[in-house]
C-alpha cells in the first residue's frame, strides 16, 4: 500500500490565539512559545516523511506556514466549521487525490515519534481504521483507510469534541458500523501548564 498521507492540523502561534489555558497561568506570549515548541517538536518527528499536508488555521497565514514546509510537503488552510468539519474536508480532499490512507494528528503531544506515524502506517495494512489514545480521554492520531474514510459520519458527526468522552464515542460508533479499530501507545496530550512542565521532565535529552 502506498504511504498514507500524513495531515497536520496546526494553528499559527500568535499570542493569544493559541493555548489559552496555558495564557491563563502564564501569558499569552508564554503560551504562543510553548505552542511553537510542540509544532517544531511535532514537524522534526515528521523530518522523514514526504506526503505530509500541513492544514492550518487561521486561513489568512498562508505566508507564516511557508517557513515549516519540507521538500515534498503541501499545505492547505483548515476552511470553516466545527472540528469535525475540517476533519472530514481534509480526508476528503485526500480520498479525492487518490489517497489509499490518511493519518491525522495535531500538534498537541510531543512524545509523539516516527515510530508511533510507523506504527500507524502499518495497522492500516489490515485495519480499517488506527487511533492513538490519548490519556484524557481524546486521542492524538487518527488513521482512516479507504473504508473507513468512506463513512465520515462515524468519525466526524455528533462527537463531543474537548471532553473526555471523544475516544469511546469514536470506538463506539466504529463498532456499530462494523468498522476494525487498531490503537496505538497511549501518550498525554499537553493542554495545561502541568502537562508541560511533565513533558519537560520525562522527554529524552
Amino acid at each position: 500500500m502506498k504511504s498514507p498521507r500524513i495531515i497536520v492540523f496546526l494553528k499559527i502561534p500568535r499570542p493569544g490565539s493559541v493555548k489559552t489555558r496555558i495564557a491563563a497561568t502564564l501569558d499569552a506570549d508564554a503560551a504562543a512559545a510553548i505552542y511553537r515548541v510542540l509544532i517544531q517538536r511535532t514537524l522534526g518527528a515528521l523530518a522523514e516523511f514526504e506526503n505530509v499536508e500541513l492544514r492550518y488555521a487561521p486561513d489568512d497565514a498562508a505566508k507564516e506556514i511557508q517557513p515549516w514546509l519540507r521538500r515534498g510537503w503541501t499545505c492547505a488552510p483548515q476552511g470553516e466549521g466545527d472540528l469535525g468539519q475540517r476533519m472530514q474536508r481534509a480526508v476528503l480532499d485526500a480520498m479525492a487525490a487518490d489517497q489509499e490512507a490518511v493519518i491525522l494528528i495535531g500538534t498537541d503531544c510531543p512524545a509523539m515519534e516516527a515510530e508511533d506515524l510507523q506504527a500507524a502506517a502499518r495497522a492500516l495494512e489490515n485495519q480499517d481504521a488506527v487511533l492513538g489514545p490519548a490519556t484524557d480521554g481524546g486521542y492524538w492520531l487518527l488513521g482512516l483507510g479507504r473504508r473507513a474514510a468512506a463513512a465520515p459520519a462515524v468519525w466526524f458527526h455528533d462527537i463531543p469534541w474537548s471532553t473526555d468522552q471523544v475516544q469511546r464515542c469514536t470506538l463506539e460508533k466504529a463498532r456499530a458500523a462494523g468498522l476494525t479499530c487498531g490503537a496505538l501507545r497511549p501518550l498525554r496530550d499537553v493542554d495545561t501548564v502541568e502537562d508541560w512542565r511533565e513533558w519537560q521532565r520525562t522527554a529524552p535529552l
